[in-house]
């Protein structure tokens, strides 16, 4: 044993201290720290599937050791098949004296021997693989200490790979699941009539997207999760295409306003969807909780869009930080209102300022101001008073399936 005055709760402490890396790195970082402690030449992290053995992490000192990440070999030509099975104990101080493991090539080639190797069991109790130190030469000093030190790590990795493996299942299930609600077209798109509240006529519709595929949810918690998995251009690009079919049924003076991504904004399936609507009908919608990462490239495509006569709206506007930023480098056509500062805005007073204050800001730039989410006469009637002239919301009209204008 290689005593260099760690104890075992720093040596943990060192490996929690990565606890937000990735698995891999986590498992690195935790042995080398072990390996070193220990004073051993290699030490890893297999798992086995199939009949096979698989390197995933490894550390070592041994540059002539043929073993990498990724490495594989049978499962029953291991080690490793022996300590699963409880058939050798997990500390030997000498494997060239145990007949037990006389048939593995590995005693002898490389050769082993001291080893310390224990299972990693996950949460269900399934093998997933093991934790294993050894050296090319014997190590008597050795002590149940040492086995404690690897079991105690061993512990710390399977809770890690228990985690990161029920986060794959689920990432898989809820792949699964929206291949399925993509492929099967399990949603709808819906149309909330868009007014001017001067003349009480209708001048637009947004589209809106409804799920039918269980659980029954708000929309808002399929894109998240769709974003969770990576999938969430997909879902849009779905989105988008249902949306658009309907610009051909709109009135002459109607236009239909659509939700979309910065991400979205720039693939090559949204150019593709809308080359083929008419684009003066088109008004795109940057949400307040887009992430934007580069609105120089972002103005671009948006200076693009607009030379083809669409036009470019600040969705949220009031609800958060972001949709200020958006605001001020976008430049858009039109500022949305988000319904949050619209609610109950004939009696409170600070949102009645802050919307003031953002009508004031959009006229002097040449900015229309919609309102969302208008569900009361009294709500109307202050939007009214501080200039507001177009809006939509329930007391408005309910989003409805089919546009047949």
């Amino acid at each position: 044993m290689n005593s260099n005055g760690n104890t075992l709760s720093n040596l943990i402490d060192k490996a929690g201290s990565v606890s937000k890396s990735p698995v891999n790195d986590f498992l690195d970082l935790m042995l080398k720290i072990l390996r070193k402690h220990l004073g051993m030449e290699v030490a890893f992290v297999s798992r086995v599937a199939n009949g096979r053995r698989e390197m995933r992490v490894i550390d070592t000192e041994l540059e002539s050791l043929a073993l990498r990440a990724g490495h594989s070999d049978a499962l029953d030509e291991t080690y490793c098949q022996l300590i699963i099975q409880g058939k050798i104990p997990q500390l030997i101080h000498n494997a060239t004296d145990m007949p037990e493991v006389g048939h593995i090539a590995a005693t002898h080639t490389l050769p082993v021997g001291a080893l310390i190797s224990v299972p990693l069991l996950l949460d269900d109790g399934s093998v997933y693989g093991t934790l294993c130190c050894f050296s090319t030469k014997p190590d008597d000093s050795l002590s149940s200490r040492d086995l404690n030190l690897v079991q105690a790590f061993a512990e710390v990795a399977r809770e890690r790979i228990s985690g990161e493996t029920k986060e794959n299942d689920t990432a898989m299930f809820l792949t699964q699941r929206l291949n399925r609600l993509l492929a099967d077209r399990l949603f709808h798109t819906v149309y909330q009539p868009i007014v001017d509240l001067a003349q009480r006529r209708l001048i637009g519709y947004e589209a809106l997207t409804r799920f039918d595929m269980e659980p029954i949810r708000p929309p808002d918690k399929w894109f998240a999760e769709a974003r969770r998995i990576a999938k969430e251009i997909d879902l849009e690009i779905a989105c988008i295409n249902s949306a658009v079919q309907f610009i051909p049924f709109l009135g002459e003076d109607c236009y239909l306003s659509i939700n979309a991504s910065p991400e979205v904004l720039v693939t090559q399936e949204f150019h593709k969807i809308i080359a083929l609507v008419q684009k003066d009908k088109l008004v795109i919608e940057i949400t307040e909780h887009a992430i934007i990462d580069s609105y120089e490239h972002l103005t671009e495509v948006i200076n693009i869009l607009r030379e083809q006569g669409i036009r470019i709206a600040v969705d949220d506007a009031g609800a958060g930080y972001a949709s200020f930023k958006h605001i001020l480098a976008l430049k858009p056509d039109i500022i949305k209102l988000d319904m949050s500062l619209v609610r109950n805005i004939d009696t409170d007073f600070h949102k009645n300022a802050l919307a003031r204050g953002l009508m004031s800001f959009a006229t002097a730039i040449g900015c229309r101001v919609i309102a969302e989410g208008v569900e009361t006469e009294e709500e109307l009637v202050a939007l009214k008073n501080i200039g507001v002239n177009k809006a939509q919301g329930y007391l408005l009209g309910s989003p409805q399936k089919y546009v047949r204008d």
